[in-house]
Formats: structure tokens, sequence, C-alpha cells
């Protein structure tokens, strides 16, 4: 048993700020465990200010108690405490000062704090922290520890939680189903029977129901404007205005022959508190714009993929086109389609700017991606609000503060956050699973848990996946990861169908550019291009000789013998499996096949660059010449500066890098293409 490493009593032990726990443990770099209680929380306090006594009371008690009950080792204290700072923040920030206050409700509303500590982090800079099923059952295990020791509490005479958390859930069920987190992998896509309908909806809405929505809200506000500003005749303008509201009729969806929403008339709704709510005639005008919201929120999410900071941080026009700038539309590279961009900044680990494939069309056609018209939504729906905070707003969304009707003042609009996406997403969920699934609102915001907005982040990789392996490059350049080994265990995961598919599609890329070199039609860069290009005529009566209807079928089966597959990233693909010997990044790799694999916490565009089983296609092209780009910029400013230096800086050795591997892809490519960049 880990004693208190102090003379003095209790009282004196939880005042000091800090325990000091021995730790016995052969092999342990540290013989002790410190726990500091006087941590910094909302407000700029520390949770060791009288303040926060009650609650303090409270957590020091929770881990007194588990440690004399063997519920807590003292290996395991640094990460209880972890999770009790997190709690004590979530309690102060909401001001709920006892942890009898601290309803199963408040359990859930605390996973979504979390959510947007380690997933989204600020929209300024955002934070790269692991939010992995260890790092969510570390952080929520204690406030289930803390109800099975209720009986501790009460004997005590110390407040404890008033029911089970997360709805008597254990800690492990809520990281696994509800959050999707699995023991060694990453975030699971939200499950098709809950994200198939939820999309149709949303695109429903959308699609049949914003002009009824702009409608009803500009009727709405105009009545609004004409008013008496209180009294009776107040009242009496809102009845007459409600009469109106309930007389509307809502647009016909076609495929079913019925109205895409119910009329406005008077009813009540179930809270995910459980609580009967009344929703007059000009609360659903409020709730009609607050779906409207979500349902875009969920078509752009789960058609793109965006993070939803990247979402909040959209910025719209004051021009004659309110989205330019946010959505820009490129021709393809052979003139025949329209590819529509969203336009943003990323701030995973560093604010960059990105741009999102949204969809394609045919060149001449007036086809607009369900994307984009989501946004267009946004934009329409929210255009009044904008107006009401005021000309300098160029927030594409805005959150409503006024609790109960449409904001009357520019005080009662803010800036969205993730957490509110998440709560809308979630009742747009709920009202749908009751209205068209007959769930009762109790199981429909149980089964609206599993709703959080980054797994539509997975749910569209997964779906793209699905749909082709082949595009497994195309969505590592679409979230731009650095490399597709981040794509293939961040995003696939560890179903066994889609490894196949991802073991093939490594397969296909290598006969494909096998029969390129065999043909005379290969384009690359790199240090392997003059080996490959030496060994052509060898490559090809290789191909040959296979079995095979197609030359694409005997590639493919020379590929699948000799286990030459090849291995793709945003700036390089790499030969590593024809050339063991030769990896820069891994010197095992030709001790063992299985072995054959970069290192992808070495690699980097300069060692592979320098690499002999480097391979640079045009396909990279875009990546080296913003990289050269990127450090002119950085050339020009040490030019400013001045300075004596002896040799050239890292940045001008970048620069000429880019410039000798863009020359070489500008070569090869200037006979086959007009947009070479040969003399960028």
């Amino acid at each position: 048993m880990a004693t208190i490493r102090k003379s003095t009593k209790p009282d004196d032990e939880v005042a000091s700020g800090d325990w000091t726990f021995a730790r016995d443990i052969e092999g342990q770099q540290n013989e002790k465990v410190i726990l500091d209680w006087s941590f910094e929380v909302p407000g700029g306090g520390r949770f060791t200010d009288q303040a926060h006594t009650t609650l303090h009371q409270q957590m020091t008690f929770y881990l007194r108690s588990a440690l004399d009950n063997g519920v807590l080792s003292v290996g395991s204290l640094p990460a209880t405490m972890m999770s009790i700072r997190e709690i004590a923040v979530y309690m102060i920030r909401r001001k709920i000062d006892s942890l009898i206050s601290l309803t199963s409700l408040h359990s859930w509303d605390f996973i979504d704090h979390l959510e947007n500590q380690y997933l989204e982090g600020s929209f300024d800079e955002g934070r790269p922290r692991d939010w992995s099923y260890a790092t969510a059952y570390k952080l929520l295990r204690p406030l289930a520890q803390i109800y099975e020791l209720k009986a501790k509490y009460k004997e005590a005479g110390i407040d404890c939680l008033p029911e089970p958390p997360f709805d008597g859930k254990s800690a492990n069920r809520v990281v696994e189903i509800d959050l999707g987190l699995k023991k060694g992998g990453g975030l699971a896509p939200i499950q098709d029977d809950v994200a198939v309908p939820l999309l149709s909806r949303a695109w429903e809405w959308i699609r049949y129901g914003l002009d009824d929505v702009i409608k009803i809200q500009n009727h709405f506000l105009q009545r609004r404007s004409q008013m008496p500003e209180r009294g009776p005749p107040r009242v009496k303008a809102f009845k007459q205005l409600s009469e109106e509201l309930r007389d509307y009729e809502m647009a016909i969806v076609p495929d079913t022959g019925l109205p895409w929403h119910a009329p406005l008339h008077p009813r009540t709704r179930v809270d995910e508190e459980g609580t009967v709510v009344e929703v007059s005639t000009v609360q659903s005008v409020r709730r009609l714009v607050m779906n409207t919201i979500a349902a875009a929120t969920i078509c752009i999410q789960g058609c793109v993929g965006l993070r939803s900071h990247e979402l909040i941080g959209l910025k719209i026009s004051h021009v004659n086109d309110p989205l330019d700038g946010i959505v820009t539309i490129h021709q393809s590279s052979d003139g025949l389609m329209d590819i529509f961009m969203i336009n943003g900044v990323s701030a995973k680990g560093k604010k960059t700017d990105h741009a999102w494939t949204a969809g394609l069309r045919p060149c001449g056609t007036d086809y607009v991606p369900i994307p984009i018209v989501a946004l267009e939504a946004l934009r329409r729906v929210l255009e009044p609000w904008r107006l009401l905070k005021g000309e300098g707003t160029r927030d594409l969304l805005l959150c409503f503060s006024e609790a109960k009707s449409l904001p009357s003042h520019a005080k009662h609009l803010g800036r969205f956050t993730a957490m509110r996406i998440a709560a809308l997403q979630r009742e747009f969920a709920a009202e749908l699973l009751v209205s068209k699934h007959g769930l009762s609102a109790e199981a429909a915001w149980q089964q609206t848990r599993s709703i959080r907005p980054l797994r539509w982040r997975k749910t569209f990789a997964h779906y793209i996946y699905r749909t082709k392996p082949a595009l497994l490059g195309a969505l590592r350049d679409h979230y731009r990861h650095m490399s597709e080994r981040i794509t293939e265990t961040g995003y696939i995961g560890s179903d066994a169908a889609l490894l196949e598919d991802l073991q093939g599609e490594r397969t296909l890329e290598a006969g494909q550019f096998f029969l390129e070199v065999m043909t005379g039609h290969a384009v690359a860069a790199g240090p392997a291009k003059k080996l490959i290009a030496k060994h052509a005529s060898e490559l090809a009566n290789s191909i040959n000789s296979m079995n095979g209807d197609t030359p694409i079928d005997k590639a493919l089966a020379l590929v699948r013998i000799s286990g030459f597959e090849m291995w793709t990233g945003t700036y390089a693909s790499c030969l590593i499996n024809i050339l063991p010997a030769e990896s820069a990044c891994n010197p095992h790799a030709d001790l063992l096949t299985g072995w054959r694999q970069p290192n992808f916490g070495v690699r980097s565009p300069t060692l592979c660059a320098s690499c002999r089983c480097c391979l640079i296609l045009p396909e990279h092209r875009e990546f080296w010449q913003r990289r050269m780009k990127e450090n002119q910029a950085i050339v020009a400013e040490e030019e400013r500066l001045g300075g004596v230096r002896s040799g050239r800086s890292i940045a001008e050795r970048r620069v000429a890098q880019s410039e000798s591997i863009l020359k070489h892809l500008g070569k090869a490519t200037a006979s086959e293409s007009d947009d070479s960049p040969g003399k960028a």
C-alpha cells in the first residue's frame, strides 16, 4: 500500500497542494509520485482556492478512498490526476460547485468538452493531441469510479454523484460504442444504419425545404419589425403571426408526394434531459433555422470530411458573390470536368490554408454538388443575422445565444463552436428518429450518442475507399496527409476486407507503373529513375513472360509473384520492396520481407529525394512546387535581414532541390502536357 510521505495531518496535506507517494517498484524510473492539487482553473484561480473547497474535498476523498479500497494503484495516479483536472475545469467552467449537481447528462456534456479539447483544439492553433481509446478511457473512468464509491462518500458525510454517469453505461462501452474508439485503433466511422438515413434526411431538408425556411424566417422578421415593442398589442400581434405561420403550406417532396415538413402547429418535444418541452409556433421558426444549420453541416462534413473548426473558420465575401473565395471552380486537365473546391484554413497543429475537393460536374452543365448547395444554404439562411451582427461580420456560421426565439439584438449572436455543431446534429438526428422512424425520445437520444462531427471524416473516408480502393491516394491528398500510411492506419483501420483492397491497391499502382516503363511512357524524377530506365527492356521481357489476357494483367501477375509493390506518399513513391538494401530510412528492410516498408517516423522530403528507392512522379509535382515557393519566401526574408553566412542556408538548398526535381518532371512531361512546370 502506498503511503503519503508527510508527517502532517490529513487536513494539512490537502491544504498544502502537493501529495507525494512512495513508488517502491523495481525498474521504475521515479521512486515517488507527486500530485499537485494547486493547478490552474478557469477564472484565473487555483483548485486549492477557498472558492473550490467543496469540490476539492470531494476529489481528494475520491483518491484516498480509491487507494484504500484497491480501486487505484500508485502507478495509475498520474493518469487519474489528469482526469481530475479535466473534470474540475469542466465543472468550474459550467459553474457546478459540487458532485451532487453533476448529472448523467452533464457526463455526456463532459465528453463533448473533452472532444473539443483533444480533437478540435482552438481555431487559431489546433493542438495535435491524441484522442484514442486509451486516452478517452483514462479520462472517463474516474467518474464511474467515483459513483462506485458512493457508499464510502455517504459514510464520510460527503456529497457524491446523484446518479450513475453515462446513463449507467460502463466507461469501456461509452468509449467503444458511443465514441467509436477501438482498442489499438483510431476513431470509427458512424455506422451505416445511422449515417445513411441521417445524410438522406439532411439533403432532403436542404433540397426541398430551404426555400420554405427562408420564406418563413423572412416573414417572421418582417412582421416582428412592425410590432409594438411591448404590452398587449405585441402579444396580439404575435398571436396573429402564429396563425399565419400555422397556415403556411410546406413544399412537396416529389419522391414521396408528401410535404417535407409538418405544419408549424404548437407541439411538445422531449429534450436530451428527458424534459418535455412545449414548442410554440413562433419557437418552431427558430427550430427550423437551427435544423437547417444542422442539415447543412451534416451534408458538408459527411460529403467532404471537413473538421468542425475548418467549417467554422470559413469566411464569406461581401461582394456580389458572397461565396467568392470559399468556393472556386477549376477545370480538369483534360478540360472535360469542372472541379469544385472549398477554400479555408486548417489549424491542426498549425494554421495553414487548405482546399478540399467538394465535387465535380461535366463542363457546360449546371449541376451543383451537395456540399456547395449546403454552403449556399448556410449563407442564405444566416444572412439576416450577419446584417444584425454588423457589416464587418464575415463568419459563415453564427450561433444564437437567445434561449427560445430568434435573436433581436447583436449581443445575442456569437461565435460557433465544435460542441455546438455536435449538439445541433444530434438534435436533428433525434427529431428524425422520432418523427420518421417511430423511436421513443429516450431511444432516439441514446442512438444519437454516436453522432460526433469528427466521425463524419472517417465515414466519408470509408465511403470513398469502399467505392473504389484506387482512390486511396486521392483521399490522402484530400486530407493533406503527408503519408499514405496515415490514411491507411488512421482512416481505413484494421477491417480485413478493406485491408485486402489496400494490398491490391499497392499492387495495382506498381503494375500500372511497370507497364508505363515497358511502353516507354513512364514519367519520373528521383534516384530510382535511372535504375528503372536501365532495366526497362529486362522489365518488359519479364512482363511479357507472365500469364494474362491483357498487358495490365501480365504486369499485375509479375508484381504479385515478385512482391514488387509501391508505397506512395504526398511527395514521392518508394520502391523499398524492390531495393530494400538501398533504403535510407529503414536500414533493416533487407533482413526480413515483412520489414520492407518505409520508416514513416524518419521519412522526410529531403531524405527521400536522396534515397535510391525514391521515385517522384507527376502526381507529386504540386508538393514540390509548394515547397519551392515556401522556401523561396524564406530565402527572400533571409536576404532582407542580411547577415554573414557560410554556405547556403537550408531554405536555399530546399529551393535548389525542388527546382531540380521540377525541372526533370517538366522535361519529361513537356511533350504530353500543356501545364508543364519545367520553367518553374
